[in-house]
């Protein structure tokens, strides 16, 4: 049993217990020990706010709590093959913060691997806004490389009401993906 919520947000010191191994089973193929205690995680964090998202919004300790978990699920899709819908979750979540420092995790995270880059939409990228997004990419791609820049030059600008409708698509579906619906 994976502790609650606000046990992850009392003992930050603890999120280690919830890292990516890297690991392969006894037939060589991936695994990670973790993978269905953060999914738990992300199921319980997904559910406090609701289907329809109108719950507490995440505080700063979610955000940290969030990035940590993105980042280890984006590992995992590195190590492993198809799309795993942690990752979604994790994703979507730290893209309702809407920060435009989040698009680097939220960009290796699509872009890590075949599967993420099919399976992560566009749109969540775009979740801090269009032309902030845009500014940002722009702004450190001399350090980080143009590969994202040039994936949203290519892939395009979304409407501000496709990002929100794809954003509450996304919370509806993995909130039914975890076996609860709303009241």
């Amino acid at each position: 049993m994976v502790p609650e919520p606000d046990w992850w947000r009392r003992e930050p010191g603890l999120w280690p217990l919830l890292d990516f191994d890297g690991g392969t089973d006894e037939d060589g193929l991936p695994c990670d020990a973790s993978a269905s205690d953060r999914r738990a995680l992300l199921e319980a964090l997904l559910l406090e706010r609701g289907a329809d998202g109108d719950g507490p919004r995440p505080g700063p300790r979610d955000r940290d709590l969030l990035l940590h978990l993105l980042r280890q699920e984006t590992l995992w899709q590195r190590h492993a093959w198809g799309f795993g819908h942690s990752i979604g979750m994790a994703a979507l979540m730290v893209a309702e913060g809407r920060r435009p420092a989040d698009l680097w995790p939220l960009w290796e995270a699509k872009s890590a691997s075949f599967d993420t880059m099919l399976g992560l939409p566009v749109e969540l990228l775009y979740a801090a806004g269009g032309p902030d997004t845009v500014a940002f990419a722009e702004a450190a791609a001399r350090s980080r490389g143009a590969s994202l820049l040039d994936y949203l030059g290519w892939a395009g600008t979304p409407d501000p009401e496709d990002v929100d409708r794809t954003l509450a698509a996304l919370r509806r579906r993995y909130t039914g993906l975890s076996g609860h619906r709303a009241p």
